[in-house]
């Protein structure tokens, strides 16, 4: 059977020069970053082949990408199920992202230059905007890129990529938990606002402690709602059907 593959699909593919896999499961990430999906719902196979007029091959390849990237576990014949928010993973999660950015902060404290520290702070402007009832959402995202940027000019395309990849499991959580958390935000950002000078002074010791305490502070915070919403439903997880 011929299968007619949407012309932007097959336009964007080429201009990337990547497979039609590796765009659907781009996609698909960012509808789960993007809460479109929920924890523990079921991604279809025959859904995304439907919405992007594919066959289920380059789908279920796509599924698996997401799979090794943790945002899902993949059930062969029936699709994939987004992971459900548990204790132990975000200790896992958070244990694995306060190593990578505490190495990734010293190490930027030796190579970023004054105008890399000037990008940063760009970079944060929508987190300190948040503190000053700017949204919130984007003040995520912002503190996201501000850990990636650093390590995007760093020494280690390895520390990089293990950086972006646990760093975005990071994020989702905070999502999903802290968005609507006004009281979050302030404290939040006060540490990367020293973290950031810390960077800008080439104090390795200090960049390192603040991206630790940074992540501590965050672990700490989604910890405790995982906490409060496993106690008023089951214990350890929560999915969709109990935050919507």
């Amino acid at each position: 059977m011929t299968h007619h593959y949407p012309v932007s699909l097959l336009e964007r593919a080429k201009q990337r020069n990547l497979p039609l896999d590796t765009l659907i499961a781009e996609a698909l990430l960012v509808d789960i970053l993007n809460r479109q999906y929920r924890p523990g719902e079921w991604i279809r196979e025959q859904d995304v082949a439907d919405r992007f007029g594919v066959s289920r091959s380059p789908v279920r390849e796509a599924l698996r990408q997401v799979g090794r990237f943790g945002f899902v576990v993949v059930r062969p014949w029936r699709g994939a199920q987004v992971i459900e928010l548990s204790i132990a993973e975000t200790h896992h999660i958070f244990d694995l992202l306060e190593v990578v950015y505490g190495v990734t902060a010293r190490q930027g404290a030796a190579y970023l230059t004054a105008q890399d520290c000037d990008t940063l702070e760009a970079i944060l402007a929508p987190a300190f905007l948040a503190t000053q009832g700017g949204a919130r959402e984007a003040a995520i995202d912002a503190s996201f890129n501000f850990g990636r940027y650093i390590a995007k000019l760093g020494p280690s395309r390895a520390g990089y990529d293990l950086l972006v990849q646990i760093g975005r499991l990071a994020l989702w959580q905070n999502k999903l938990l802290m968005a609507e958390s006004i009281d979050y935000f302030e404290p939040a950002v006060g540490i990367l606002r020293a973290l950031l000078l810390s960077l800008r002074a080439g104090d390795a010791q200090a960049a390192e402690t603040l991206a630790r305490a940074s992540v501590a502070f965050g672990r700490k915070a989604i910890l405790e709602k995982i906490s409060a919403m496993s106690t008023a439903a089951a214990p350890e997880t929560f999915s969709a059907s109990r935050t919507n």
